[in-house]
């Protein structure tokens, strides 16, 4: 029975008058700090006060304590509570068994509710399957989930192992280790392990994420069934992937043969297919991204850097385009196999870079219009903002400085060595002389930001200017800390 740790946790800080660590609730709980850390999290997000007043406060160096405030408010959304809880089991039960039917009193007889009840419940599950191309159906008392099989795992993958909500595949283990014993879990890892190591790759998040929740769902579902088959036709593309990748398809080959031999029955060949469109749509590494040709991808990153420009009003570097690629080449990938790749960060991106990803949420929409694509999904909008909210970072961050002294040698260097340790935000393009200050300027104008100089600097320059001793005092670095605020906030 998986453990509702989120209620154990909220008990344990009820108890307690001051505030208490996360190591300390993870020794009373038997759990790691980490996952702690991730339920308060998900317990701050789904409950929250008027003001947006967290249930559960936080200091740093203290710890966590209950907001009793906000908590004994949560009573009025209780009933509320409840009915999300109970669709979201009903859901999960159907999900499984898709597309069998359950029946409508076995689904519902741990739940002692009406048929009212049931009835609202009925239209709440609709609406929430919805999101995966899914209907509810409901014929002779009976309830089923009805849709294509691809639909019916993303589904699964979301609601039963929370893929959305994870960056970290340890976070998994709990949530599948509700469902069964730890076998599943380990077994799971060791098959990704092995695909890294068959391929010399290191597959990192979001894809080991996502490879481990198809191979763990591919399990549950082959147990149920036998056999399934996503694709209509298996045969044709299982062919085409042999050709497009034979290094991979052996991978893929080898961990479908590998769950047989763990389940004891053997999988349809299909699934060779369906676990290579998840493999082959990873970016697991640069080298092996170089060496793959998609058509247009170049087009389509282009596509997208001039279309942001222009909303952002702001110009983006060679190197953007080519890391933009390496990413458009698997996105595309994705887009043709229909693959969904859930992206466990899009709300704080959403928070953190709104205007840029309204900006590449736009431009998703004209791109897909401009070269006859496939929805492109928030979630991926949400990777391909990260890719700029990078660079505008970096550039919000870099500031130009030259040094001088009074020859522009010996002093300057040792300045130079103590200011890039201080500040390592600071690019320190040249050093030199009072004499040819002026010269350096007006050669230099664009590239430089501050002057830190150790003699007053008596030619007219448009540039901040901050006089420093020869031995870099405290007050120096405070003096630099305040300029280097204004040029960065002012950027």
């Amino acid at each position: 029975m998986k453990r509702q740790l989120n209620q154990e946790i909220i008990n344990f800080l009820n108890h307690q008058s001051d505030f208490v660590t996360s190591e300390q609730i993870a020794i009373e709980l038997a759990v790691s700090k980490a996952t702690v850390s991730r339920h308060i999290k998900e317990i701050n997000s789904q409950f929250r006060g008027a003001g947006d007043t967290q249930t559960i406060l936080s200091k740093r160096g203290r710890g966590f304590k209950l907001n009793q405030g906000v908590y004994l408010k949560q009573d009025n959304m209780t009933e509320e509570s409840a009915i999300e809880e109970r669709c979201n089991e009903i859901i999960k039960e159907l999900l499984f068994v898709a597309p069998k039917r359950k029946r409508t009193y076995d689904l519902y007889e741990k739940f002692y509710v009406s048929e009212s009840v049931i009835s609202k419940d009925r239209m709440i599950i609709s609406k929430k399957i919805e999101k995966w191309g899914l209907n509810l159906v409901r014929s002779n008392r009976h309830m089923s989930i009805e849709g294509n099989e691809k639909d019916i795992r993303a589904a699964i993958m979301e609601t039963v192992l929370n893929l959305n909500q994870t960056t970290d595949i340890s976070a998994l283990e709990e949530y599948s280790n509700g469902l069964n014993s730890s076998e599943d879990f380990l077994f799971t890892i060791q098959q990704i392990e092995y695909a890294s190591t068959a391929l010399g790759i290191s597959i990192n998040y979001p894809y080991n994420i996502s490879l481990f929740a198809h191979i763990y769902v591919l399990i549950e579902r082959i147990r149920l069934f036998r056999h399934i088959s996503p694709h209509d036709q298996a045969t044709i593309l299982l062919r085409e992937e042999k050709l497009f990748s034979p290094e991979i398809y052996s991978v893929c080959k080898k961990i479908v043969d590998n769950i047989g031999q763990y389940i004891g029955v053997v999988p349809n060949d299909s699934e060779v297919v369906y676990l290579f469109e998840y493999l082959s749509t990873a970016r697991i590494s640069d080298d092996a991204t170089e060496r793959i040709y998609i058509p247009k991808s170049n087009q389509v990153a282009l596509s997208f850097i001039e279309r942001v420009s222009k909303k952002l009003n702001k110009k983006f570097s060679r190197e953007l385009f080519q890391e933009l690629e390496n990413h458009i080449k698997y996105l595309l990938q994705r887009l043709s196999n229909q693959v969904y790749l859930p992206n466990a960060l899009l709300s704080d991106i959403q928070v953190e870079y709104g205007d840029i990803f309204r900006a590449v949420s736009e431009s998703s929409l004209e791109v897909e219009e401009e070269f006859h694509l496939s929805k492109i999904s928030e979630d991926e909008s949400g990777f391909i903002c990260l890719y700029f909210a990078r660079y505008i970072e970096l550039e919000r961050k870099k500031v130009n400085a030259y040094i001088v002294c009074t020859t522009g040698i010996g002093t300057s260097e040792l300045i130079a060595v103590k200011v890039r340790k201080s500040f390592p935000m600071l690019k320190i393009v040249g050093v030199t002389s009072s004499i040819a200050i002026q010269k350096i300027v007006e050669c230099m104008d664009e590239q430089i930001d501050l002057l830190i100089t150790t003699i007053p600097i008596i030619q007219q320059v448009d540039i901040p200017i901050v006089l420093v001793s020869s031995i870099l005092t405290n007050r120096d670095i405070e003096s630099l800390t305040h300029v280097i605020e204004e040029i960065v906030n002012n950027g």
